[in-house]
């Protein structure tokens, strides 16, 4: 079923991750339709001095990429 993959700044407790991805499941299951013992998300910790290089270039180049960044780097 649908899995969410969340990259965010390192810095975040457990706790706030699993409010993040709770809100996220909630907000899909609502669209989707699907049950939320259905679905999965992940939240990946990423040290701000490696953002670019590890998520902005990648996704900058996704062709399946639906809300673009506004932000420069």
């Amino acid at each position: 079923m649908p899995h969410i993959t969340v990259e965010l700044y390192e810095g975040r407790s457990g706790e706030e991750k699993r409010i993040i991805a709770e809100k996220l499941r909630d907000a899909l299951c609502a669209q989707t339709g699907h049950r939320a013992g259905a679905v999965s998300v992940s939240v990946v910790d990423v040290p701000k001095e490696q953002w670019k290089s590890q998520v902005y270039d990648r996704v900058k180049a996704d062709e399946s990429l639906v809300l673009e960044p506004d932000y420069e780097m």
